[in-house]
């Protein structure tokens, strides 16, 4: 058996394992379990894998009919005995003999999603193994009447890596990957509080006498929803630029990942719902910690690191992390603790200013990233325990190109698409069990103006 059967098999074999567990969890009236979800989630990267390698390799047997095509035969043939064929040479970039044979495609794919069934039966195999391990992105390999084709999956893969490593935030978040519909939802233990009566969503524990009654207790709960959304970028490359390869790389591989990223942290931080992700400045759950009394405008002084590190969720303190506009950092480097009528320095390593600055404050890493606002607004630090926002996301980038609407200028459109929502699954700070000062795993310090 050759690879590309073997890869066909090994594709049907995992479509079917994960059709099955689907099957199985309706057929039980039931959601997709822990474990279900971590295996379809296993079972769409090996596809996606396989389908790479598929694409590769359809791509240079297509080279190779062409090379047979266009080679010639060691043997004159008899002209009489031959067909006489118009000239190709336009359409000799289509992997298809006949342009007939092209804008039927074309025309097809815009209408029924499917490839004519007069095609030659080589050319339909050729085409049919992309557009089968395509179809779960959404697309085909002709886009639509435009005859524009899709940026190969090789590309969209590494933006979708680049997505995933670059930033400091959405490495952090919960992912949560939505594999059917656009709308995933959670139930959580509505905890508000952690007083007797509240904990654990108003579960009671009490002591009861022989043959007494227990005391009844009902939990309650929110329910959490991620919708996604879309985030679009749009990228125009020149003739010149596709053909001589490194200027299109550049644009594809670092600008626009690096723009998709940039949206995505700011709205992590920043996003204020709706059409964008709720971020964690406007999270309901946000403990925002004041200034002290007759504290200068545009400072931030040690008192008010001790306070914010008070506020932080015991449980989240071992995840969490001080995100930080760069202007905060002479504030930092000059911070000191108050010792009778001196001070110590409480950011400066044990060598002082010759030796290389601590990356920790308060033994928790301190970032800087550049969607903190700037010195003395609400956000310009920020200590988060990203684990407890839930970031839903659909299939990563998808990409397409078509030139048909810069045809005259010599362009084509690259257009890259991501589905994505996120919010904090806090609902509100939590009142400890005993004091009054809430907790929670984003605490941010009040403007100082």
């Amino acid at each position: 058996m050759n690879r590309k059967k073997q890869i066909q098999k090994q594709l049907r074999a995992l479509a079917e394992e994960g059709q099955t567990l689907y099957k199985a969890a309706d057929a039980e009236k039931r959601k997709l379990g822990d474990e279900e979800q971590a295996r379809i989630g296993e079972i769409e990267e090996e596809m996606t894998s396989l389908e790479a390698e598929l694409t590769a390799i359809e791509r240079r047997s297509g080279f190779e009919s062409r090379i047979d095509r266009l080679s010639e035969p060691e043997e004159p043939a008899d002209p009489g005995s031959q067909p006489v064929v118009e000239d190709r040479t336009d359409y000799s970039r289509w992997p298809v003999e006949e342009a007939s044979q092209f804008f039927a495609a074309v025309r097809d794919m815009a209408t029924t999603g499917r490839l004519p069934s007069g095609m030659q039966p080589e050319l339909r195999d050729a085409f049919s193994g992309v557009l089968e391990h395509r179809a779960p992105t959404g697309q085909g390999t002709l886009i639509d009447d435009q005859g524009g084709f899709l940026v190969p999956s090789t590309i969209s893969s590494v933006i979708l890596q680049k997505v995933y490593t670059d930033g400091q935030l959405i490495s952090r978040t919960q992912g949560v990957p939505i594999t059917v519909g656009n709308t995933t939802t959670f139930n959580a233990v509505r905890e508000n509080s952690r007083v007797a009566g509240s904990r654990f969503g108003g579960i009671t524990v009490a002591r009861t006498a022989e043959a007494g009654a227990a005391t009844s207790s009902t939990a309650k709960w929110d329910r959490i929803n991620l919708t996604l959304k879309k985030l679009t970028a749009l990228a125009y490359l020149t003739e010149e630029q596709l053909e001589d390869g490194p200027q299109a790389l550049t644009v594809i591989n670092d600008l626009v990942p690096r723009a998709i990223t940039f949206a995505i942290e700011d709205e992590l931080l920043n996003g204020g719902g709706g059409d964008a992700m709720e971020g964690v400045l406007n999270a309901n759950c946000l403990v925002t910690v004041a200034k002290e009394s007759g504290q200068a405008a545009a400072t931030i002084v040690f008192e008010n690191i001790v306070n914010m590190y008070s506020r932080m969720a015991a449980s989240s303190r071992s995840n969490a992390v001080w995100f930080i506009n760069q202007d905060i950092e002479p504030q930092l480097f000059t911070m000191s603790l108050a010792v009778g009528t001196g001070g110590i320095p409480v950011y400066m390593p044990a060598g002082g200013a010759s030796s290389s600055p601590f990356g920790t404050l308060l033994g928790r890493p301190v970032v800087p990233i550049e969607h903190a606002a700037t010195l003395g607004t609400v956000g310009d630090i920020v200590l988060a325990d990203m684990s407890q926002y839930l970031y839903a996301s659909k299939g990563g980038v998808k990409t397409a190109q078509s030139s048909h609407g810069k045809f005259a200028e010599g362009e084509t459109a690259f257009r890259f698409r991501l589905r994505n929502d996120g919010k904090s699954w806090w609902s509100s700070p939590v009142t400890p069990a005993k004091g009054s000062n809430t907790q929670s795993p984003f605490v941010a310090l009040a403007t100082r103006a």
